[in-house]
């Protein structure tokens, strides 16, 4: 069975959306380690996992992505954080080096991949426009839940 870490850094921030998220990979048979990014990282090794999604896709972690990576980890990026408007040109002031070593990122809409790709160009099924879990239990569906 493959194991998917999903790290939190700010709870209130993210751990509505990051629960929804895991509980739709154990709906689809994964088993998922969900907690804070300061337990988490340190427990790689006992953990294992198939996946990391990491919480801060910047440029500041592309050694630790590789290091992953070199350990048979895929790495996917999924941001916390967004910017809308004429704020868009923050939110890829520190993604201009982690495109090349992420295997896939997940952004909140099509203008934050055009963001991206603005800096590296074409960047074909790397970038995949899936919003945010944390703002899918805002649809009137999942009120309810």
């Amino acid at each position: 069975m493959k194991t998917v870490a999903l790290p939190i850094e700010n709870q209130w921030r993210e751990f509505d959306g990051k629960l929804w998220l895991g509980l739709n990979f154990v709906e689809r048979g994964y088993d998922v380690v969900l907690g804070p990014s300061w337990e988490i990282k340190p427990a790689l090794d006992i953990i294992e996992p198939d996946v990391y999604f990491t919480k801060d896709p910047g440029d500041g972690n592309t050694e630790f992505i590789r290091k992953l990576q070199d350990s048979g980890i895929l790495v996917y990026g999924i941001s916390p954080e967004v910017a809308i408007g004429s704020k868009i040109k923050y939110y890829t002031q520190n993604k201009k080096q982690v495109m090349n070593v992420l295997d896939k990122y997940f952004a909140w809409g099509s203008e934050q991949a055009e963001a991206l790709e603005t800096i590296y160009g074409d960047l074909g099924d790397k970038v995949e426009v899936t919003g945010n879990p944390r703002f899918d239990l805002l649809v009137d569906d999942m009120k309810s839940v």
